[in-house]
């Protein structure tokens, strides 16, 4: 049976598990899709006896994730050195400012709507 993955967590993919030695965390869409992921991995680490760190294999469910909140876009105006004229820092290379909190998964800050529409 082929398992249908993700390298990143969304709200269809909330089943995970991570295997330190394979590919890290990898997401699944369902429970039994993530246990029968798991019951592989660890086969893998006893083909030619037992490796210790097959206890380093974990499962879970993701409920919250690190999102962008308060985002803040570059102002159009801009002094004779490129700064906002409010005096606030703004490297050249940046198009938005923001701050990250932990949300529930699959959380879209409001204003990111602003870095889309910007772009």
């Amino acid at each position: 049976m082929k398992v249908d993955f993700k390298y990143n967590p969304e709200p269809d993919y909330p089943y995970f598990h991570y295997n330190p030695e394979g590919d890290g965390f990898v997401y699944f869409k369902s429970e039994s899709e993530r246990d029968e992921a798991t019951k592989d991995a660890i086969q893998g680490y006893l083909d030619d006896g037992w490796d210790e760190s097959v206890v380093n294999i974990v499962a879970g469910k993701v409920t919250s994730q690190a999102s962008m909140v308060d985002v803040e876009l570059k102002p159009d105006e801009l002094d004779d050195n490129g700064e906002p004229l409010d005096g606030t820092y703004w490297d050249a290379d940046w198009d938005y400012k923001c701050n990250y909190e932990l949300k529930p998964l699959g959380f879209v800050c409001p204003s990111t709507k602003a870095i889309k529409d910007g772009e």
